[in-house]
C-alpha cells in the first residue's frame, strides 16, 4: 500500500483513474445504497469540532483547577492555541493513521471548501473496520494523551495537547454515527463507480 498526497481536491472527475482501479462495477447481491451526509454537514462539522473542543477543555480545567486560577487559565489558553494550531499542522499525520488499516492505495486530499483534508481509499471493508479506521487518528492523537494528562499532573500538557486532537475528529465522528445508524454489524461496505457507497451482508461462504 502507498500513500500519495494528491493536492487540491477539484472534483469526481479528478479520480476517474482511481475509481476505474478501486471502485465495485457490480453490485453485491442484496446491497443497499448508505444515504449520503445530510446538507450543511461541513457546518454541523464545525460546529460539532467547537462542542467537543470546549467540553475537553472545560474537563480539564475542572481537573486542575484552572476555572477559579486566572493565571493559570491565561497559561492554558495560550498553551491550547498554540496547540490547536499544531494539530492544525498535523492534519496529514492525523489523515495518514486513517491508512494504516488499508491494504491498496489511498489517496490525501485537501478540501478548501470544507476547510479540511481527507483520505480517499474505497476498497472493501467490514463496519466494525470502517469504524475504527475512523476512530484510529483521534485515539492516538487526542483520547490517550488526553487520558494520561488527565491522570498524571505531571502530563498535564499531553491533556492539552489532545484537545484539538479530539476534536479534529468531529466529522469521522458523524461517519460512525451514519454507519452505526444505516449499517447493520456483519455488514462490508463497498464503493460502486457510479452510485457511492452500499452495505451487503456477505454470505457464510463469503466469510470463510
Amino acid at each position: 500500500m502507498k500513500i500519495h498526497f494528491k493536492g487540491i481536491y477539484k472534483g469526481k472527475s479528478e479520480q476517474l483513474d482511481y475509481l476505474d482501479k478501486y471502485c465495485e462495477t457490480e453490485h453485491k447481491p442484496g446491497a443497499i445504497k448508505l444515504p449520503k451526509q445530510k446538507k450543511f454537514y461541513y457546518l454541523k462539522v464545525h460546529l460539532f469540532y467547537t462542542l467537543i473542543f470546549v467540553l475537553f477543555s472545560f474537563i480539564l480545567c475542572l481537573r486542575y483547577h484552572l476555572v477559579t486560577n486566572s493565571s493559570d487559565r491565561l497559561f492554558f489558553v495560550l498553551i491550547l492555541g498554540f496547540f490547536t494550531i499544531l494539530h492544525t499542522l498535523l492534519l496529514p499525520i492525523h489523515e495518514i493513521l486513517h491508512t494504516v488499516f488499508n491494504k491498496k492505495d489511498s489517496f490525501i486530499y485537501i478540501y478548501p471548501k470544507g476547510l479540511c483534508m481527507f483520505v480517499m481509499n474505497i476498497e472493501e471493508k467490514s463496519k466494525a473496520i470502517k469504524i475504527l479506521e475512523f476512530l484510529f487518528p483521534s485515539i492516538i492523537l487526542g483520547l490517550l494523551p488526553f487520558v494520561i494528562g488527565l491522570i498524571f499532573p505531571q502530563f498535564k500538557f499531553l491533556g492539552i495537547f489532545a484537545i484539538p486532537g479530539i476534536a479534529t475528529g468531529a466529522g469521522d465522528y458523524m461517519n460512525i454515527f451514519r454507519f452505526l445508524r444505516y449499517i447493520p454489524n456483519g455488514a462490508k461496505i463497498y464503493t460502486h463507480i457510479d452510485d457511492g457507497e452500499f452495505w451487503y451482508i456477505p454470505e457464510e461462504s463469503e466469510l470463510n
